[in-house]
């Protein structure tokens, strides 16, 4: 699996994780979760998180 994908599916993982921990506190941040992970999908599609480099390239 290249690293990319690695870095992806942890990400996800972590935002996933998040969620389910802040729901779990309180039931009314799940709606703000769904708005939430449309900006990390727009996020995640535009941004290369590879390396310190490549990051900061990427948001130019």
């Amino acid at each position: 699996m290249p690293a990319a994908s690695r870095s992806r599916e942890a990400l996800y993982a972590l935002f996933r994780a998040y969620v389910a921990d802040r729901t779990r506190k309180t039931w009314h941040f799940y709606p703000y979760s769904l708005v939430l992970k449309r900006i990390f999908d727009a996020f995640q599609n535009t941004v290369t998180c590879e390396s310190p480099d490549e990051f900061l390239r990427s948001l130019n």
